[in-house]
């Protein structure tokens, strides 16, 4: 692949439909505690979500979460930061396919020494099909989780 690298990202549609439900979320929590324990930090939350409205902004123009398919590793991205961090396919120790509480289909990278998972959400990445076929040409054919990915990628494009 070289420097041909394709990078896919969250839909702009859903990156705005989910920055602002968190928003919504975060303000229902945040301004019920400020009103009745700390009134006078009112000013200060309110600060807070006026610049959380940013965040959809930014998300009409480039997607939140960005993931490169590198020949060694899978690259995530956010908006907020220019470092990518990689999972190399050689520190990957589980695979799986896994719906999360608001239905969105996860495909989550388990790594060696770690505990929590890195998640790609296959359903709102318009590209999915490319990707998954990108990442099965990335993947190593000899890799003990070969198959299981294969699997995977195969019940999830039916």
């Amino acid at each position: 692949m070289g420097t041909g690298n394709k990078t896919y990202g969250i839909s702009r549609a859903s990156g705005v439909f989910i920055s602002l439900a968190a928003i919504l979320f975060a303000a229902a929590l945040m301004l019920p505690v400020a009103i009745k324990l700390v009134p006078s930090a009112m000013d200060e939350v309110m600060g807070v979500l006026i610049a959380s409205l940013i965040i959809p902004v930014v998300a009409l123009f480039r997607p939140l979460q960005e993931f490169s398919v590198l020949p060694d590793g899978l690259g995530f991205s956010t908006v907020f930061s220019k470092q990518i961090y990689k999972v190399l396919w050689s520190d990957v120790t589980d695979v799986r396919l896994k719906r999360d509480v608001f239905g969105i289909m996860n495909m989550e990278f388990g790594q060696r020494n770690k505990r929590l998972y890195k998640k790609v959400p296959l359903r709102i990445i318009p590209e999915r099909r490319e990707f998954l076929e990108q990442l099965l040409i990335s993947f190593p054919p000899d890799h003990p989780k070969r198959i299981l990915l294969e699997s995977i990628v195969r019940s999830y494009l039916k």
